[in-house]
């Protein structure tokens, strides 16, 4: 990011001109090379855009030993795990950004960008999926979520915690991820939306989003995934028609799980057809469902990638 005339801030600056403003490189790295790609606020990123990152690093990964990608940190949540589902290698690929830009007064720009660049050439890295790195902290791309607007420190894994950390004495991985999923797809599903559940909720917007011939909903629910009784039956006309509702939490860091009985409850729901989303909040359920989409239009296998 840069500053622009009225004040505010755009992006600007293309990652030769980042690079060129590290005082050094990593002492393990003895080049980088760059490639521009989009140079755009990550909010005006596309699903078609995501696509076309994830086929670039698939192409990159076959003849480099790490890849780093700058990315704006509003979607970099929903990218990162997006491209972790996609990609597949074992390259390591490491996405991060800056909470203040570049001009900005103690900017957090370029010591994210050192360290990314240590991650990615980083022996314990390999095979680890898609990582991003801010404030010094490793995460998963299928973990990590934003939790502050402003803030070095705006990034965590709740509930999980950061893999790792890096010190001015090198990288430390504290724990690894157990398994990773992969789909090897060239398209997915981009009609699917998020619903947020809110108190004395009606069945408006969800008739639209049928109406509108949506293919699936992520409906972030209350506790462990209950909704109002007034949204149940669009609910139900939705999965009558064929829509794939997954059921989340809007709780940070929490399970969906079938636990009550009552009209609209999780259990409830699950029993007419929803689909829980376990661990996953609702933007990396919709992430996940969107992919899914593009690899299978089977409800049963859709339910058993979720479980």
């Amino acid at each position: 990011m840069d500053e622009a005339d009225d004040g505010g801030f755009m992006p600007r600056l293309k990652g030769i001109d980042l690079v060129s403003k590290l005082p050094k490189l990593p002492p393990a790295v003895s080049e980088v090379d760059v490639r521009e790609w989009k140079l755009l606020p990550s909010a005006h990123l596309s699903a078609k855009d995501v696509l076309e990152l994830v086929f670039l690093i698939r192409e990159l990964s076959k003849g480099y030993d790490g890849i780093v990608v700058t990315h704006g940190t509003d979607a970099l949540e929903e990218t990162a795990y997006m491209v972790d589902l996609l990609y597949g290698g074992s390259t390591p690929v490491v996405f991060t950004g800056a909470m203040y830009p570049l001009s900005f007064p103690g900017s957090d720009a370029l010591r994210n960008l050192y360290n990314a660049i240590r991650v990615a050439s980083c022996f314990d890295a390999i095979g680890q999926g898609v990582l991003v790195v801010m404030n010094d902290e490793i995460h998963a791309a299928s973990e990590i979520i934003k939790l502050k607007s402003f803030g070095i420190d705006a990034f965590s894994s709740f509930p999980f915690g950061f893999l790792g950390s890096l010190t001015p004495n090198g990288v430390e991985f504290r724990r690894k991820l157990l398994e990773r999923e992969f789909y090897e797809v060239d398209s997915i599903e981009e009609r699917v939306a998020l619903l947020k559940v809110y108190f004395s909720m009606d069945s408006s917007i969800m008739d639209l989003l049928i109406s509108a011939d949506y293919k699936g909903v992520v409906i972030e629910g209350m506790g462990v995934g209950n909704v109002p009784p007034s949204l149940v039956p669009s609910l139900e006309r939705a999965i009558d028609k064929g829509m794939v509702v997954v059921l989340a939490s809007r709780c940070p860091g929490s399970d969906v799980v079938p636990f009550y009985s009552y009209e609209g409850g999780s259990l409830n729901l699950v029993n007419k057809g929803a689909i829980p989303a376990g661990k996953l909040n609702g933007l990396k359920a919709r992430i996940k469902l969107m992919v899914l989409l593009g690899v299978t239009q089977d409800l049963e296998e859709i339910r058993d990638r979720f479980s």
